[in-house]
C-alpha cells in the first residue's frame, strides 16, 4: 500500500493499466468487511485519471500462472517460487505484445462504475 501511495499518489503519476483475475474479486480474504473494503479500494483506483483497471474472465489462462509489470525500460514476473526483472529491449517488448493481447481479452470496468 506504501508503494501504491507513493506512485499514483504523486501529483503527475505515471499511467497505471492493471489487470485483475476475475476470480480474486470472489476469493474471500478475510471478513466480509475486509472483502469490501478490498472492492471499494479497486473502484477508488480504477477512477483516478490514468488508471485503466481491466478484469480477466474467469477462464484457464497461462497469465493466471505469474505476475507481469512493465515499465518503461525493465519488466518484472512474479511466479510462486520467485521474480526475475528482465532489461533486454526484446524481452520486454515479447512480454508487452503479450500484455497487449491478454488486455485484449479482458472486461473493462466502466467509468460509470467509478
Amino acid at each position: 500500500m506504501d508503494r501504491q501511495r507513493r506512485v499514483l499518489g504523486r501529483d503527475d503519476p505515471p499511467a497505471a493499466w492493471f489487470v485483475v483475475d476475475e476470480l480474486s474479486l470472489y476469493r474471500r480474504v478475510g471478513s466480509p468487511e475486509t472483502m469490501a473494503a478490498q472492492l471499494r479500494h479497486l473502484l477508488t483506483v480504477a477512477a483516478m485519471p490514468r488508471v485503466t483497471m481491466q478484469v480477466l474472465p474467469a477462464i484457464a489462462h497461462p497469465c493466471n500462472a505469474s505476475e507481469l509489470i512493465i515499465a518503461d525500460s525493465a519488466a518484472y514476473c512474479e511466479h510462486m517460487a520467485g521474480g526475475y526483472a528482465y532489461t533486454d529491449p526484446a524481452v520486454i517488448s515479447s512480454l508487452s505484445v503479450r500484455f497487449d493481447a491478454l488486455r485484449a481479452e479482458c472486461y473493462v470496468l466502466p467509468r460509470a462504475w467509478q
